[in-house]
């Protein structure tokens, strides 16, 4: 679950009950703001995973999305002040003050399921990460398992799980992802391994 929860919205009233129902539910530091700017401006370290909750304005504005793509362990979920018009149930990672303390709390608790579920499953392992640098570097799958001691056919296990964890099916592509993931260094590469 989430380490910490941020409340960016101008209600003072809609701060303080939000953060005395996510504070009882998840026992976490909840941290409320009137403004992006003065989120911005207190020098919060933000940590792994997080949860901010801000009205729908705020969520439209290109500078709240730039600063949630440099923060990817952090979870928006924006607030309205009704159901949403039109939508007998709101998307996911929508909340409105109709919501229980309950429902506002199980949607915040079924996204960072998903969101765990989701890391977990695209995390490679320390061996897998071992034959994909070779195959990054044009190593054949021979040539990968005498490096690494282990047979051709556990190399061949290897490269399905990294393929369907990553959903690259081709070697340059799982190449490209290795390089830009840093996983090899490209001064070792040839531009005719990236071809």
């Amino acid at each position: 679950m989430a380490e910490r929860v941020y409340i960016i919205y101008g209600s003072s009233i809609v701060q303080l009950g939000l953060a005395a129902i996510l504070q009882r539910h998840f026992n976490c530091r909840v941290r409320t703001f009137a403004a992006f700017q003065d989120f911005l401006s207190s020098g919060e370290t933000i940590p792994g995973t997080s949860v901010v909750i801000t009205g729908h304005e705020l969520s439209l504005r290109s500078d709240f999305k730039i600063f949630l793509s440099k923060h990817p362990g952090m979870t928006a979920f924006v607030l309205f002040n009704q159901a949403i018009p039109g939508e007998p149930e709101a998307p996911e990672h929508f909340i409105s003050m109709d919501h229980s303390p309950t429902e506002i709390c199980d949607r915040i608790d079924r996204a960072f399921s998903r969101l765990g579920e989701e890391k977990q499953a695209s995390e490679l392992t320390g061996r897998e990460i071992e034959v994909l640098k070779l195959l990054a570097m044009g190593h054949s799958n021979k040539e990968i398992a005498a490096k690494l001691f282990i047979s051709a056919h556990t190399v061949i296990s290897h490269r399905k799980n990294i393929s369907e964890k990553l959903s690259i099916r081709s070697a340059s592509g799982l190449t490209v992802y290795a390089v830009l993931n840093n996983y090899i260094d490209t001064s070792n590469l040839d531009i005719g391994d990236l071809i």
